[in-house]
């Protein structure tokens, strides 16, 4: 499964129509601060303040995304025509994130524009330990291209 750019793209339009605060992180948001599509995607990570978690899952359903079952109580995970969102609610205040992660951070790739997780939040994220040797191993290159880029 290989989750685009065009679904980034069609994300911002639809919450931000909406008015749904988000904020991508993870492997597209490192894209975004570096500005290049550095590899392929299986998804998009996407924040929502809790507030708004509901609304934003049910406009991924009413747009024909199918919301599997979740092991981790943090995302709700949807599928359509081979892409894949993982959406996590948070707070502003959350203590799991990054202080000042959920920022103003707006962020063009190939046409673009989508909100992202300050670079600050992103290099801390990508330099946890995580327990999949294949995600440690995506985690480690990211983190080697953002710190290297400016």
């Amino acid at each position: 499964m290989v989750t685009t750019l065009a679904t980034v793209a069609w994300l911002d339009q639809v919450f931000s129509a909406q008015g749904i605060a988000y904020w991508i992180f993870g492997g597209f948001a490192v894209d975004f601060h570096l500005g290049e599509e550095t590899r392929a995607h299986d998804d998009v990570d996407v924040a929502v303040l809790r507030a708004d978690f509901a609304r934003a899952a049910a406009s991924l359903v009413a747009e024909g995304w199918t919301r599997h079952p979740n092991q981790d109580e943090g995302y709700a995970t949807f599928e359509r025509a081979g892409a894949r969102v993982d959406l996590a609610p948070v707070a502003r205040d959350d203590p799991n994130w990054h202080a000042g992660a959920l920022g103003d951070d707006v962020r063009e790739l190939n046409g673009v524009r989508a909100r992202v997780v300050t670079r600050l939040a992103l290099v801390a994220d990508k330099s946890e330990l995580r327990d999949n040797e294949a995600t440690r191993a995506k985690d480690a290159a990211d983190l080697r291209k953002l710190t290297q880029s400016r």
